[in-house]
């Protein structure tokens, strides 16, 4: 089943009444409207997903979900309450960080589904991925330069260095991406296609797009553990 407007509607109070009383008021509203229905839509993904992403069948689907909450310990927004909700769509759900996989993110204002790596555990997991992409670097290109890719999501995001070592410096020439400490893609939309019936699609469909260069970059970060 598709999302319904009152996801949203629940949102935009929340957005105006982010605190803690208003929220444990509030509580049952926001599992019926909006944490049970979002677990029905990831579970329908994962069916869809589960073709070409096995390890998503013995991913419980709340290990998807992120919890509400933000965490406000070093933050000058005290705001107790994320305004969105999203998930993490792959093998092991929101605890396995480093693993390559989708984030679905549904707000008001943003929405958007992104696949890649978004974060490095150090310094040495990536150099190893900087070392594969200079060793298989036209396999990289074809990839990032795909037209069905650059169609769905654009362009790489991710944070940059502004400077690489020698090891990288003439390859980077070349290939500029190995300057990214982050590697990673989205595609944008507004946010009431989550209320349209085939939206568990549209994500399933956006992963797959994106799946060869989601799967090349699990190689280059696990390839010294295969």
């Amino acid at each position: 089943m598709p999302l319904e407007k009152p996801f949203f509607d629940f949102l935009k109070e929340l957005t105006n009444n982010n605190n803690s009383e208003w929220f444990h008021a509030n509580k049952k509203r926001y599992e019926a409207q909006v944490k049970e229905p979002f677990l029905g839509l990831l579970e329908e993904v994962v069916i869809k997903a589960v073709k070409f992403e096995p390890d998503l069948a013995t991913t419980p689907l709340k290990s998807m979900m992120f919890r509400i909450n933000r965490d406000i310990r070093f933050s000058k927004d005290k705001s107790p309450y994320k305004t969105y909700i999203s998930a993490t769509v792959g093998k092991g759900g929101t605890r396995n960080k480093l693993y390559p996989a989708t984030y679905l993110h549904l707000g008001l204002d943003e929405a958007y589904v992104c696949s890649g790596a978004y974060w490095f555990e150090d310094k040495e997991v990536l150099t190893r991925v900087r070392r594969f992409i200079v060793k298989n670097d036209k396999r990289f290109k074809k990839l990032v330069e795909d037209k069905k890719w650059k169609t769905a999501f654009g362009e790489m995001l991710g944070h940059k260095n502004k400077r690489l070592g020698p090891e990288f410096a003439a390859a980077a020439e070349k290939q500029p991406l190995l300057f990214n400490t982050q590697i990673y893609w989205c595609a944008e939309f507004k946010a009431k296609k989550a209320l349209e019936k085939d939206f568990a699609s549209f994500v399933a469909d956006t992963m797959k797009t994106g799946k060869p260069l989601t799967d090349f970059l699990r190689e280059a970060i696990y390839q010294e553990e295969a």
